[in-house]
């Protein structure tokens, strides 16, 4: 089950990590989109945006303007069809005015002669007034008379009882007073809408007393509206109210013969606008609805004018978008393209030659001269870069690293052919004695002068460099052992000979030790160290200034003897002091292992240290110097003495050992060393073996509370995005830079940049002069070793440092 529910975690987290990395994908295209398409967009937008106002300023200047018109000539014209619908009220008023106001009519009520019937009240009455309802009431509310006419069909109809049922005393036709009273409007009927009028019966004179009134009505159909629509020539209709009509933006229509009149307009589509007036009958209530429909011609053409219009403004500023583009693109960003390119192809090849095509005379022709320029301070630079890499700053001569580098692709070539070489190594005798006596400007000015002998020994194709203060090392291609041997005995005779420095003559011999390719080794540190070996053999025989490698100068340390010297105690630790410069003070130390042989004396660790990597004695060694180093500092801090850290170097053999961390921890358990004072050094051969092991040991080691540094640091592949990787805390600088310095060490200012840059502590080994201590110091180097301010010494020795309060004195 829980396999079960680990294995559906991973599934998610894998599916959650999936996810994250598609959304930081997409975050890094639209951060990093390019810049022509950036404005593209931005131009592009505002363009449509500018567009887009235009196109609403013009519509709401011209199109919103001319519909409020089209509005108000459509209000004015419902009130005109209302005006015409009031005029004939009134007409039907004026008409009940003149029969109502009759000495006969006033009679005719009390009497009800029909003469007056017969006289006034005919067919032809009712057609030419166009009346559909004569009614007269007394003061009492009694009908007494009432005739009803079909205009339509030109004959007499009864009257609607549903229009005889509104004629009671408590209607608003017969509230009034005085004879001059008159009721006018509109009322709704199930038949129709009909236009009424009420008039107090009185003398000619409107004198009363009021017998009664006299009702008309006109009925408003469809024939009427026709009718009216004609005479005025506004055309209109006549529509039922409901209350799904909803008006808007509404005005009051006030007129004196219609109760209330609320008009509006509304555009229903493109082509009709609708006026309304909604007519209110004599109760107060809305009765119908006048309606005008107008037909929408200033409307549309103003709409089509303005899309003519939009159309043309479009048409322009496309254009404009489409060239200002071209000539963007062809004045700006093809030329930003051509120099990214020329910038791209300078970075893919790495050929600071490159120089960008000036095209035209305009700003950026100035930026491409610019830049040509910067290419060629770079280009300058990064000669002097390169000769500075690959060259001594002192005598000029090839470095070691340059050297190995030629000497390496050499091999390579030749592989699998019949080929020889020779591999000469130098050393000035007793030079330091000199360096001392006659100071180190007349040191350097000798290096120089015997650098420029030895050149002028060898032959063309020779490789020559200086590896050391007085050390020189020399690869000749193609050449045997006779002819080497002349080389070395030409060269150890014209050192002999005085050289004059500052006024002084100055005697020196040099010891020369000799290596053949294949015989010797087939690979360059093999012949370089077995060169070597034969030059500490030539210095030993005093009366022999040079000396050919042989097998039996490595095979006098055996893997017994070694074994043995482990067994016997013989190996013994040498510390020196890491100082700090500003303080004079010890804060740290460095151990080195030495061989004392009964039978050989003192043997370098360069003849021993190999031998035991290649038969494995180097782990049991290894833990060795670790546990005594331990110990030993463990020592120093029970007597009292200021704890500082021990640093002990480890071999890439044993550092890549499956148990190394258990080791280092049991070590520590053992020795009872606190872990903040252990600090590893490896080297950066060891950091590129298999990367990811390599780190996760780091780590592993960083968590328990020990100090990692990389020794012999700028002698390998060193690189900013190399270290960053590595958890690290400090960075020494090989001695071979430190022995070059001089007015303008760049690989140094280099290394110290590169380490400050990550915030790691920056060591310097070998320091030996005070020009060399001032000039690191300069450079923000404050932690140094070397001969400046102690050899390599034994514990008995260090101990009296120690007892100094860790003060160095140089």
């Amino acid at each position: 089950m829980d396999s079960k529910l680990t294995e559906s975690k991973r599934v998610e987290d894998e599916s959650s990590n999936k996810n994250k990395k598609l959304k930081n994908k997409r975050k890094f295209v639209f951060k990093y989109i390019k810049l022509h398409r950036k404005i593209f967009i931005i131009f592009g937008t505002i363009t449509i945006i500018m567009l887009g106002g235009v196109y609403l300023v013009a519509h709401t200047i011209f199109l919103d303007s001319f519909e409020i018109i089209e509005e108000n000539e459509t209000k004015k014209q419902i009130r005109q069809a209302t005006n015409v619908l009031s005029q004939e009220i009134f007409q039907l008023k004026s008409f009940n005015q003149d029969y109502a106001v009759w000495d006969a009519t006033y009679k005719f009520i009390k009497d009800k002669n029909s003469f007056y019937i017969e006289e006034n009240l005919i067919d032809e009455t009712f057609l030419t007034n166009e009346w559909n309802a004569f009614i007269l009431i007394d003061i009492h509310g009694n009908f007494i008379y009432q005739k009803g006419f079909d205009l339509d069909n030109k004959r007499e109809a009864s009257i609607s009882p549903h229009f005889l049922n509104q004629l009671k005393l408590q209607s608003p036709l017969f509230r009034l007073a005085k004879p001059t009273d008159c009721v006018t409007g509109t009322i709704s009927l199930p038949e129709g809408y009909m236009m009424v009028s009420s008039h107090p019966v009185v003398t000619s004179y409107f004198k009363g007393p009021i017998r009664g009134w006299l009702v008309l009505g006109r009925y408003i159909n469809s024939h009427k509206i026709n009718q009216l629509s004609k005479e005025s020539k506004i055309s209109f209709a006549l529509e039922k109210f409901t209350q799904d009509l909803k008006a808007k933006n509404t005005e009051v229509f006030d007129l004196s013969l219609i109760n209330k009149s609320i008009i509006w307009a509304e555009s229903k589509n493109e082509d009709y606008i609708s006026g309304y007036s909604l007519i209110y009958d004599i109760y107060g209530q809305p009765a119908f609805v006048l309606k005008v429909n107008k037909p929408r011609d200033i409307y549309n053409q103003v709409n089509l004018s303005v899309k003519y219009f939009m159309g043309i403004v479009f048409l322009i500023g496309g254009t404009y978008f489409l060239a200002t583009w071209f000539f963007m693109n062809k004045f700006i960003f093809n030329r930003l393209k051509i120099l990214m390119s020329s910038v791209s192809e300078i970075g893919k090849n790495r050929d600071l030659s490159t120089r960008v095509s000036i095209l035209l005379k305009d700003e950026f022709s100035s930026l491409e001269s610019e830049f040509n320029t910067m290419l060629e301070a770079l280009e300058e630079s990064q000669k002097k870069l390169i000769y500075q890499s690959h060259h001594d700053d002192l005598t000029h001569l090839f470095n070691r690293h340059y050297f190995y580098d030629q000497v390496k692709q050499w091999l390579i070539q030749v592989k699998g052919e019949n080929r020889i070489a020779s591999i000469l190594f130098f050393d000035i005798d007793k030079f330091k004695g000199i360096n001392d006596s006659l100071g180190h400007e007349t040191g350097d000015l000798i290096i120089k002068s015997v650098s420029k002998r030895i050149k002028d020994y060898l032959y063309k194709d020779s490789i020559i460099s200086r590896i050391g203060g007085d050390e020189f090392i020399a690869f000749l291609p193609d050449k045997g052992k006779k002819i080497v041997k002349y080389v070395a005995e030409n060269i150890v005779e014209e050192i002999k000979k005085p050289f004059f420095i500052n006024d002084k003559q100055i005697f020196l011999t040099a010891s020369i030790g000799i290596s053949l390719y294949p015989f010797d080794g087939d690979n360059v540190e093999t012949l370089i160290n077995n060169a070597d070996i034969a030059m500490y053999g030539a210095k030993k025989e005093s009366n022999r200034r040079f000396k050919f490698y042989t097998s039996d100068m490595r095979n006098r340390v055996s893997s017994d003897m070694l074994r043995s010297a482990l067994e016997k105690n013989e190996l013994q630790l040498y510390y020196q002091p890491k100082v700090n410069a500003v303080t004079k003070t010890i804060e740290g130390m460095e151990t080195l292992l030495r061989w004392s042989n009964s039978k050989y004396g003192a043997i370098s660790p360069m003849e021993f240290i190999p031998l035991a990597e290649e038969t494995g004695l180097i782990i049991p060694i290894g833990e060795w110097v670790l546990k005594r180093a331990c110990l030993q500092n463990r020592k120093w801090q029970d007597l009292g003495y200021n704890p500082i850290r021990v640093a002990v170097n480890i071999s890439s053999i044993q550092f890549m050992q499956p148990d190394f961390t258990r080791v280092v921890k049991k070590t520590l358990e053992e020795t009872k060393l606190n872990e903040k004072y252990l600090e590893l050094e490896i080297t950066e051969s060891v950091a590129l073996n298999k990367e990811e092991e390599v780190i996760e040991k780091l780590l592993m080691l960083k968590d328990m509370g020990i100090q990692i540094s990389i020794d012999d640091f700028g002698t390998g592949y060193s690189s900013l995005s190399y270290l960053q990787r590595l958890p690290v805390d400090s960075l020494k600088i090989d001695r071979s830079f430190i022995k070059n310095i001089g007015s303008d060490s760049t690989i140094i200012k280099m290394i110290i940049g590169m380490a400050q840059s990550l915030e790691l502590s920056i060591v310097a080994e070998g320091v030996e002069t005070k020009e060399q201590l001032d000039y690191l110091m300069n450079l923000g180097c404050k932690y140094m070793q070397g001969y400046l301010f102690s050899r390599p010494v034994p514990a008995e020795k260090f101990e009296k440092l120690l007892a100094d309060n860790g003060i160095i004195n140089n």
